[in-house]
């Protein structure tokens, strides 16, 4: 439950801030949140790269790939 109250506080402090700092805010957290997907995204490639040199990988059809997935 604490989460929720933290984005609440965070809500609501934003609304102190004037409009010129809302935008800014906007642009900083929607840069970090791309950074952050960036390096997520790097760290799953590396992960997968270690998987097929460690033979841990086998190649599939783009159907058994998708039944994985959503399995």
């Amino acid at each position: 439950m604490r989460k929720s109250s933290q984005f609440s506080d965070v809500l609501e402090a934003t609304e102190r801030l004037s409009l010129e700092e809302k935008e800014t805010l906007v642009d900083v957290l929607r840069h970090r949140t791309v950074e952050q997907r960036r390096q997520e995204l790097a760290r799953d490639v590396a992960n997968a790269r270690a998987e097929h040199a460690a033979g841990k990988s086998k190649p599939g059809s783009p159907r058994r790939v998708m039944r994985d997935v959503l399995n």
